[in-house]
């Protein structure tokens, strides 16, 4: 009955997502064959020269980034009643997941920032209750990590609304030049750092991976860390007054490529490596951004999401299938019994590493070409490409501890992938993994770019990076089993060094959160626990209950106590007449 109940709720989930993807995607034909744009505005205040108001647009850009994340959505609703198959609370985790979608639908489609506000608070809220689900101490810890981290945008979120205040508007419509401009425009970029996980913010992204894998599908895909992305798309004609935008933007994101591409590489659990392949690739989003060309970022966030919620749900049907177990040194000869799956992981990972033609390629290696032609300094450009290398090591390190090696798991465990229901939002993803790139590019960004021709060495310098990558990974992958005798204490180093992202989560997180939450564990089992229940609660109920037996054994033994009392009166009585004598 429970099976029933819970496939119904997913069906009518995923047929509703299912017909609202098809009304978008007819609707952005209609958008960009007529070239047209729609703006609905609502004035709800209109006072000394200030109005607010409530106003949705739709362009090419809002309507296209809603299609991806419905059609993700739609997949991973679907994939999550196999992966969450007998939990008794699927209803409460399909309404919350149906939440996060409208949440982000509404920071899609509002220019405002009051109106956006709506739904990057409701991404907050909803990300944390979807941290937390499976409410142990490690999903709480992680999601005070998540809510925390994004409470710093939404402060600088709500600062920039209030300075708004002196231009009278807070439409991207009507964003210009005033006397508080500046320090907006810090806010809304901090603001989108933040949601995006850049540094120094990157610490909560692979803590977020106590969530459920489809909640880690959604979050690292289109939904959350993609707000961060399309927030400074939208402002991106307002932040190009100033300079220290482009420039700032870019250190910072070329430094959370390489942190994040050198923390995965030493990393073994499957789920952070693909947490921190996202944050690389938000980051290569971030540097088409501070490369002058947004529609750089927004193309590779339009394949990134399709190939990434691609990987996530081959990543969770393997830890499905192997107990729930996310170790990647438990994984070897997966080909053997889930040939399909491997398939896919191999198709989204080539479309991560820009493979010849997959999704990556397109806008992929449009950011890296477009920026040979850049007067960059030579640090950022060779961390920028060294980061590209490494992203390569570690997807297809990835790949060699999946495919290659013995089986190292239980010898009584069967491992198969028979279960048809959940190829098919696999199936739909791969074919966004492999085709998505082509058709973005020629049907949405072809009149956005412009087309322009490198030399033929550095159309191979990109390719060796490739290549190079490749072998990176392998002989990392060789490392673990001959290399780590050797290399020891060195080895031991870096995994902690990178498994704490250079100690950044020691010093931006968990320094602040450990004693917080160790003060109010002592005083739940010292206080609430302790002397609160001796005498409270567990200390009365204590004398209650000796002194009702007392008085129950008196009622019982009626002639025992009489006795008692008349030899105690008795004995009493002679020892004061002895006395008073």
């Amino acid at each position: 009955m429970l099976c029933f109940y819970g496939l119904s709720v997913v069906l009518f989930t995923s047929f509703f997502l299912f017909s609202f993807f098809l009304f978008l995607f007819f609707f952005l034909f209609y958008v960009c064959w007529n070239d047209c744009v729609y703006l609905f505005d609502w004035v709800m205040c209109n006072e000394v020269g200030s109005f607010l108001s409530f106003s949705l647009v739709f362009d090419w850009i809002s309507i296209s980034f809603s299609c991806v994340v419905v059609f993700i959505s739609m997949n991973v609703v679907w994939f999550s009643y196999y992966y969450m198959g007998g939990d008794l609370n699927i209803l409460r985790f399909t309404w919350m997941v149906v939440l996060f979608i409208v949440s982000m639908i509404v920071l899609i489609f509002v220019p405002s920032l009051v109106g956006l506000l709506l739904g990057w608070d409701g991404l907050g809220l909803v990300s944390f209750c979807l941290v937390i689900y499976y409410q142990n101490n490690k999903s709480l810890g992680s999601g005070m990590l998540t809510v925390l981290s994004n409470r710093v945008g939404d402060v600088m979120l709500l600062l920039s609304i209030g300075w708004c205040v002196g231009q009278g508007a807070w439409s991207i419509f009507y964003m210009d030049i005033f006397y508080m401009s500046v320090v907006v425009a810090f806010c809304i970029v901090l603001a989108g750092l933040t949601k995006s996980a850049q540094f120094p913010f990157c610490s909560w992204l692979p803590a977020a991976m106590a969530a459920p894998t489809p909640v880690s599908a959604l979050v690292h895909s289109s939904t959350l860390v993609a707000a961060g992305v399309y927030l400074l798309v939208r402002f991106y004609d307002f932040l190009s007054f100033f300079s220290f935008f482009f420039s700032f933007l870019f250190f910072v994101s070329v430094f959370t490529m390489v942190l994040a591409g050198v923390s995965a590489i030493f990393e073994m659990d499957m789920k952070k490596i693909i947490a921190l392949s996202t944050l690389s690739q938000l980051s290569l989003m971030m540097v088409g951004i501070s490369l002058g060309y947004p529609l750089f970022g927004l193309f590779h966030l339009f394949t990134h999401a399709l190939f990434k919620a691609l990987l996530f749900l081959c990543a969770g049907t393997l830890i499905h299938c192997f107990c729930h177990v996310q170790d990647l040194r438990f994984l070897g000869a997966c080909w053997e019994g889930m040939p399909v799956v491997m398939v896919f992981l191999n198709i989204s990972n080539l479309a991560l590493c820009g493979f010849p033609f997959m999704a990556g390629f397109y806008s992929k290696d449009l950011i890296l070409e477009y920026s040979l032609f850049l007067d960059i300094n030579f640090f950022l450009f060779f961390f920028l490409f060294f980061s590209t290398l490494l992203t390569v090591s570690y997807s297809f390190r990835l790949t060699f501890f999946c495919v290659w090696g013995s089986v190292k798991f239980f010898s009584f465990v069967s491992i198969y992938d028979n279960y048809s229901a959940i190829y098919f939002p696999m199936w739909i993803l791969s074919f966004g993994s492999i085709f998505s790139g082509s058709f973005f590019f020629w049907f949405l960004f072809s009149h956005s770019f412009s087309f322009f021709f490198i030399d033929f060495f550095y159309k191979v310098f990109i390719y060796c990076i490739l290549v190079l990558g490749l072998f990176l990974g392998f002989i990392l992958f060789l490392k673990a089993k001959y290399f780590s005798y050797f290399s020891k204490y060195f080895f031991l180093f870096l995994n902690y060094f990178s498994g704490s992202m250079w100690f950044l989560q020691n010093l931006s997180t968990q320094s602040l959160m450990y004693f917080p939450l160790m003060f109010s564990f002592r005083s739940f089992y010292v206080v609430d626990r302790g002397w609160s229940e001796i005498f409270g609660g567990q200390g009365v109920f204590y004398v209650f209950g000796v002194s009702g037996s007392f008085l129950s054994f008196l009622a019982t033994k009626s002639l025992l106590v009489l006795f008692s009392f008349f030899l105690f009166f008795f004995l009493f009585s002679f020892f004061i007449f002895q006395y008073i004598i």
